[in-house]
Parts: C-alpha cells; structure tokens; sequence
C-alpha cells in the first residue's frame, strides 16, 4: 500500500505510516484511536492517494470490528 502512495505521490510520508495510538484509559479499558487516513491523505488532492486512503480507511475499521471496537 505504501508503495502505491509514494508513487502517487511522495509527499505522503509526512502522514504515512498511519498511526495508531493503544492505551488503557483510567477505567482499565483498552482504546485503541487514530486520524482516519483519508483525513491525513486528502490534503494532497490526489485521486489516487485519495482512493487507496478510502482503502486503509475501510481496513482500519474493519480491524477495529474483529477486537470488539467501533
């Protein structure tokens, strides 16, 4: 995926890698957050970093889904 957007264009390693932020909140719950990559991405006014941050988006949630989050 990284490949496809430094192609794209290279500037999206200043948002790429997307970062993820895990920790146990005062509860002792697990929270796991980050900035969408479409948010991160869409500066660039590419389509075609546009679409492949739709992507990551999309795979990002669906992670979230299989450990019990969003």
């Amino acid at each position: 995926v990284g490949k496809k957007l430094f192609a794209a264009d290279p500037g999206v390693g200043i948002a790429v890698p997307v970062r993820i932020n895990v920790y146990k909140n005062a509860d002792g719950k697990t929270v796991v957050s980050y900035v969408p990559p479409s948010a991160l991405l869409g500066g660039f006014h590419n389509q075609q970093v546009d679409q492949v941050a739709q992507m990551l988006d999309g795979k990002l949630h669906d992670m979230l889904g299989m450990l019990g989050g969003k």
